[in-house]
């Protein structure tokens, strides 16, 4: 539900959740925290899954919502589809290209993209099955964990194309620059392992998404 910021500043009781509410009405709101963006958002995803023949069948809802980006959910014809969208950040990649050329690497391992929106960090997938989630018994857990590495050693050979979708670069020779701040290259080198394999970077690995 929707409601104008100043009904709401007038009930808020928490500091962290007035404070919140400053970061929502200033320049760094994310555009999901902004009026109007959700009616943009919600007609672009109907029309999206229409051309991929997964019409919705009923109403869209914001399942999840964080500083970092915000998830839609909406059943279809053919399951749930799910709509993100990520914020910018030289932290992660360029979540939507990336994952549509995970999935056309790896579609045994990664749901398959119904649609993106470069320009704006859109991407609609297929329902990817249950939450494993952060209380998942371990053995599940580690069993996820052996997958998504397994995914990453058979994503070496491409990771001129993950750069160029948008992955940031996290290989050996670019650590340096990117801790300079933080450690000499001397204390640089002694936390990189003998033999260590060259990575590009996504930005993420929870368990729950």
């Amino acid at each position: 539900i929707w409601r104008p910021l100043d009904a709401v500043a007038g009930v808020l009781q928490d500091p962290g959740d007035a404070g919140l509410l400053r970061e929502v009405r200033g320049e760094r709101a994310q555009p999901w925290m902004r009026p109007g963006w959700y009616g943009e958002a919600a007609r672009w995803l109907s029309t999206a899954l229409v051309t991929a023949g997964r019409p919705p069948t009923g109403p869209i809802e914001q399942f999840r919502v964080w500083s970092l980006g915000t998830v839609l959910r909406v059943p279809t014809s053919s399951g749930y589809g799910y709509f993100k969208a990520s914020a910018p950040s030289p932290l992660f990649c360029a979540e939507a290209p990336v994952t549509a050329t995970l999935a056309e690497l790896f579609p045994e391992s990664v749901p398959t993209v119904l649609a993106i929106d470069r320009d704006r960090g859109w991407v609609v997938t297929e329902d990817a099955g249950a939450e494993i989630g952060w209380t998942a018994p371990v053995e599940v857990g580690a069993a996820a964990l052996r997958a998504h590495a397994v995914m990453q050693v058979a994503a070496i050979p491409h990771a001129s194309r993950l750069l160029a979708a948008g992955c940031v670069d996290r290989r050996l020779d670019t650590l340096p620059e990117l801790a300079r701040r933080i450690l000499v290259p001397a204390e640089l080198r002694r936390w990189v392992p003998e033999g260590a394999v060259d990575i590009v970077g996504t930005g993420g690995d929870g368990h729950g998404t």
